[in-house]
């Protein structure tokens, strides 16, 4: 994945958007599917970083999300799904010279979602994808994707689309509250190996 993220901190006085530059980043996942039964989970690690000048203000912050979804196909090629999502993120923000700040916030939130995937072509198949997590929680996810695969050979897949998430989670940094919100979105360009 290649994303861009907008992260704003509360109690920061002055301009407190940072536009968020990606240092590394991860993505794994399968899709098992029997009958009408599907299962589907993914891993995503991804590291950003960013600066804003008024005031001076350093971001970093590790994301880790992990999720696992069971789906049912209720209609031709269209999926609903429900599972969990696993949020793990590792915050440090330095304010101007003052000593850095850190937050970890680790939750595991319920996720409903749907799926649709039809063949478009002898090789091709569009996929399309939303889900949402957390609503119960002190975190709150969304997630939207689309996708198009191309198969020219029986073990081999590409993959060409784009993806969205969002993600909020609440908590404190010493004596104030914390709320991080950010955007991850991008383009999604792979290789599925099926069997």
């Amino acid at each position: 994945p290649i994303y861009g993220a907008d992260t704003r901190l509360p109690d920061v006085p002055g301009e407190s958007s940072i536009d968020s530059s990606l240092n590394q980043a991860f993505l794994a996942a399968f899709r098992v599917e029997k009958g009408r039964f599907a299962l589907e989970g993914g891993y995503l690690y991804a590291g950003l970083s960013g600066e804003a000048v008024s005031p001076i203000l350093k971001l970093e912050v590790d994301t880790n999300i992990a999720d696992l979804r069971a789906g049912f196909e209720v209609a031709r090629d269209l999926y609903l799904e429900g599972g969990v999502r696993w949020m793990a993120l590792d915050l440090q923000a330095t304010l101007s010279d003052y000593p850095a700040a850190s937050w970890k916030h680790d939750t595991l939130e319920p996720v409903v979602g749907f799926t649709y995937r039809p063949l478009v072509g002898k090789r091709w198949r569009f996929v399309l994808h939303g889900d949402v997590g957390g609503l119960v929680t002190d975190s709150t996810t969304a997630t939207g994707s689309v996708k198009l695969e191309w198969q020219p050979a029986k073990h081999l897949i590409f993959v060409v689309g784009g993806t969205v998430m969002y993600l909020s989670a609440e908590g404190s940094m010493g004596p104030k509250s914390v709320t991080l919100d950010q955007t991850l979105y991008g383009p999604i360009l792979g290789v599925g190996i099926p069997f």
